[in-house]
């Protein structure tokens, strides 16, 4: 695909429109937005990402900015941009009608555990797989990829609201289908089942749910691939619930897997992140320091040639 040209005659179309456009044909300047966006985003381009969808949140209905919405949290968590997602996302979410306290006490954690947890226990893991198949509904989809984007943030900045997104988006899935973006939030809540519980025995059944419904939603992809920003699987940024009940090396290499599945997919930041957290947890589990680097050498320089292979394809590279 050329994306690089697709974002040209995107740009050249809003330009054409002008702002005058919202008003003459509002729809058609929401379809070039929203595709401007997604393009950009495909590219790594964040600031054509954030310019291109400040104009239609500014121009749009707020229900019909969800999609692009969506994407700038996931463009924000790919710079770093943590602090600005949970403030992004915890709005968007108060007018979808959720409520997220942004400094929530032990007591509420553990009441949302309780309710999330005599919830779940109703469902068995073949209905839960059925639910699987029932997740069709891309604006139900969108609210999960954006409530998804909350707990990569919350994680990495060790947000008090973790445990709380991770709850909402269970329930949530739990109401209109379990999407593979569900998988991080039963990983999330496992490990708070432990740390705030102690509970290691449901916790293990938590985790065994997470991993049933990547693999349920894998094998109805039909591809192995590794689709982290999309929320198809969660040990990659949420590997709290592994510390628990499994040992360093068998976490390093299912993060190997993880990191040749993002290097298939183009998934170069993704690739680093799980190559950097395979070595960490390779040298827990006492592996010779000089193999490791040695190993870190070999699949660096893998990522670098892909990356020109990479952009090539996109048409980007001179």
């Amino acid at each position: 695909s050329n994306f690089g040209d697709a974002l040209h005659y995107f740009s050249k179309g809003i330009a054409f429109l002008g702002d005058e456009g919202w008003l003459i044909d509002n729809q058609l300047c929401i379809k070039l937005h929203e595709s401007a966006v997604s393009v950009s985003f495909a590219l790594g381009e964040t600031d054509c990402v954030f310019s291109y969808a400040e104009k239609m949140v500014v121009n749009a209905m707020f229900e019909d900015t969800l999609e692009v919405q969506q994407i700038v949290l996931r463009s924000m968590n790919q710079i770093g941009k943590n602090k600005e997602v949970i403030s992004r996302g915890t709005e968007i979410l108060r007018r979808l009608n959720f409520e997220v306290a942004v400094s929530p006490s032990r007591e509420m954690i553990q009441v949302a555990l309780k309710s999330t947890h005599s919830k779940t226990s109703k469902y068995t893991l073949d209905h839960i797989m059925d639910l699987c198949e029932k997740a069709a509904d891309r604006s139900s989809q969108i609210i999960m990829k954006i409530l998804n984007a909350l707990v990569v943030s919350s994680y990495l900045l060790g947000s008090p609201i973790l445990p709380l997104v991770a709850c909402t988006m269970i329930d949530y899935s739990l109401d209109h289908g379990i999407y593979s973006e569900s998988a991080i939030a039963w990983k999330t809540f496992g490990a708070f089942t432990i740390i705030i519980d102690g509970d290691y025995a449901a916790a293990q059944k938590v985790a065994k749910i997470a991993n049933a419904i990547t693999t349920k939603h894998q094998n109805m992809n039909k591809s192995k691939l590794l689709h982290v920003q999309n929320g198809a699987d969660v040990t990659l940024y949420v590997p709290s619930i592994d510390n628990w009940i499994a040992p360093p090396r068998a976490i390093a290499i299912k993060l190997l897997e993880h990191h040749h599945g993002a290097i298939k997919s183009g998934q170069l930041d993704i690739a680093m992140y799980s190559l950097r957290q395979s070595l960490r947890y390779k040298l827990l589990g006492g592996e010779s320091l000089s193999l490791i680097l040695s190993s870190a050498e070999d699949r660096l320089k893998l990522i670098v040639r892909t990356v020109h292979i990479y952009w090539q394809k996109i048409r980007i590279c001179p």
